[in-house]
């Protein structure tokens, strides 16, 4: 860790360390100071709400347990549960059961008086049912046969389910569409000697009258709701939830237990609490919903004006740390400034404002006193150093011009020759020729060698060339050229024709019909590779692999080849040169290697043209 620190700028540690001592303890003291308030609010109001819920479920209880111990007495008594295992079509015990629960029973008054109880339906495993209601609007639906056969099944499938502990709590379902939502509830009825389940018997319950005990209670931006034992919603603020189904992971968290809490999120990512307590005598969960944005918005209060402060306090703090690191750190930047200066071969002392009196002071100071010194010492090594370069660089112009002046002469003594020996002859037109051809080459050649020229000049200065040696013999070899595609592309002046010429003298003492000379371009990379082959005698000492005509202690080769060599490497350094290969017999192939340099746009149009 230590050797990474120091590693980083000086600004870079003062930063740190201004984060490590001041931000980060804000930052952790803040957080836990709000989410450990927030867990103990949190706490708080789960408690409260647990009491409010534990509260609603006893005044649910004691509802209940009224109307349980009515249904209990009615469901136990013989005349019931012979009623059930009546068949259908009784028609005349049917009359006499309605006689009875009317006229000897507590059960129809019950109901008469209730605002809870709509109605008391008994309905056997038979098909026997009674049925009686108070209502005359919902009261005639609720009663019909066919309502009643139907929910039946499902209030003793209720029961099994409920393994028989529970009172019966059928779908919560509205009659009609605005109208009053009620609830069925019960208790199987037994038979009169093997106490199997041979019907039920239920009433349904106006829920509004059912939660008005409870309605009242008040929860801050919270709700009241009741779930049953199946995950069906019975009861919702929401009445378009009421009679719809939880998803299973919360109907399960529900049921698990006889009252605690838990949190859900939403898909807008809001969370609320829910606080639930079970009902003893139905098994309903009766849930308190409270948004957690409720009870978290005096500590949030907190956290915002701990946020505030924090804010107001650390423009001061940076103002501060900016000051002193700005004192440091400004003298520093100035000598790493010099440094660099250094660096670049320029030695330029520290001026300007005054020398701060501390340590960086004095050490800008000697790094003044080490630049002054370096100076004088750099002038008189320099003044030295450039005269040895002038010196070195009048020796090699005064090479590069003998090596100029060495090829021109050498040829032309060579074409004078031919001609002269033309001359002895009678006259003849072909001189003329010669000597046209002679001209144009001698004004190329004359020209400064350090001056570049496209390929297409060198090729026509290898025509004229050809034009003497032509007249020169009896026949000639064949030339095949393959350099299309790079005439446009720049050369050194006088590199193709010493090439060629090489080739008349060494390669064919005799010209025969099969000789061939072929000329070829080829770029490699940034290379041009201009090579002329022959099929001539070759090279007495066999070189198999292309080798640097300056390698070749001993070997023969002429003037004009070491002389374009020597040439090229002046040029473009000692990457580039002659290549040659051979061996007797086999004919001769030299390369000459060069920069492969374009044209210009200019000289592209041009060759157009």
């Amino acid at each position: 860790m230590i050797r990474w620190l120091s590693q980083k700028s000086l600004f870079q540690q003062f930063t740190l360390a201004m984060i490590v001592v001041i931000f980060i303890p804000l930052v952790i003291i803040t957080g836990f100071s709000y989410y450990r308030a927030t867990d103990q609010i949190s706490t708080l109001v789960s408690e409260l709400l647990e009491k409010v819920v534990t509260d609603v479920s006893q005044q649910l209880d004691d509802v209940i347990e009224n109307y349980d111990t009515l249904t209990l007495y009615l469901a136990n008594s013989e005349q019931v549960r012979s009623f059930v295992e009546q068949p259908a079509d009784a028609y005349y015990e049917k009359v006499r059961f309605t006689s009875w629960i009317e006229s000897e029973t507590p059960f129809h008054d019950f109901i008469l008086q209730s605002p809870i109880v709509n109605n008391l339906n008994i309905v056997g495993n038979t098909g026997m049912f009674y049925a009686t209601n108070r209502h005359a609007m919902d009261g005639e639906a609720l009663s019909r046969k066919e309502s009643i056969l139907r929910r039946a099944p499902a209030l003793t499938a209720q029961y099994s389910q409920n393994n028989g502990t529970k009172i019966i709590a059928s779908q919560v379902f509205q009659v009609s569409p605005g109208g009053a939502f009620y609830i069925s509830m019960g208790r199987v009825v037994l038979g009169k000697n093997d106490y199997t389940v041979k019907g039920v018997l239920f009433t349904d319950i106006v829920l509004d009258e059912l939660l008005k005990s409870w309605k009242r209670e008040d929860i801050k931006d919270g709700y009241l709701w009741i779930v049953d034992l199946s995950g069906q919603i019975l009861y919702h603020p929401d009445t378009s939830l009421i009679g719809t189904r939880l998803e299973a992971s919360n109907s399960q968290r529900l049921i698990a237990g006889e009252r605690g809490h838990f949190t859900s999120t939403s898909d807008k990512g809001d969370k609320t609490v829910h606080v639930y307590s079970a009902s003893k005598y139905s098994g309903w969960r009766v849930i308190a919903t409270v948004p957690v944005v409720t009870f978290e918005a005096p500590i949030t209060k907190l956290r915002n004006s701990i946020w505030t402060f924090s804010i107001l306090i650390i423009p001061v703090i940076l103002i501060c740390f900016f000051t002193f690191t700005r004192s440091i750190l400004r003298p520093l930047i100035r000598l790493k400034a010099g440094m660099r200066e250094v660096e670049q071969e320029r030695f330029v002392r520290i001026e300007g404002t005054a020398l701060p009196g501390n340590e960086i002071g004095s050490l800008i100071s000697t790094y003044n006193g080490m630049v002054t010194r370096i100076s004088e010492l750099i002038e008189t090594v320099y003044k030295a150093e450039l005269k040895h370069r002038e010196d070195e660089i009048a020796r090699k112009e005064a090479e590069y011009h003998a090596l100029q002046m060495q090829i021109n002469p050498h040829f032309l003594y060579n074409t004078l020759g031919t001609i002269n020996n033309y001359a002895l002859i009678a006259g003849q037109t072909s001189i003329q020729d010669m000597i046209e051809a002679l001209a144009h080459m001698f004004r190329y050649s004359i020209k400064d060698l350090g001056e570049p020229v496209q390929l297409q000049e060198e090729i026509q200065h290898v025509h004229n060339y050809l034009c003497i040696q032509k007249h020169r013999h009896s026949r000639m070899p064949m030339i095949r050229w393959e350099t299309a595609d790079f005439e446009g592309y720049i050369v050194p002046r006088l590199m193709l024709q010493p090439l060629i010429e090489n080739v008349f003298q060494h390669a064919f003492p005799t010209i025969k019909e099969s000789d061939e000379i072929l000329i070829r371009c080829q770029a490699q990379g940034e290379l041009l590779l201009v090579s002329v082959e022959d099929n001539g005698r070759g090279l007495r000492e066999a070189v198999m692999e292309s080798t640097f005509v300056d390698q070749l202690d001993g070997a023969n080769l002429g003037i004009g080849l070491v002389n374009v060599h020597k040439r090229i490497r002046l040029k473009y350094g000692d990457s580039y040169g002659l290549l040659l290969r051979g061996s007797e017999g086999e004919g001769t192939t030299v390369i000459a290697i060069v920069r492969l340099e374009p044209p210009k746009t200019s000289e592209i149009k041009s060759i157009i043209s």
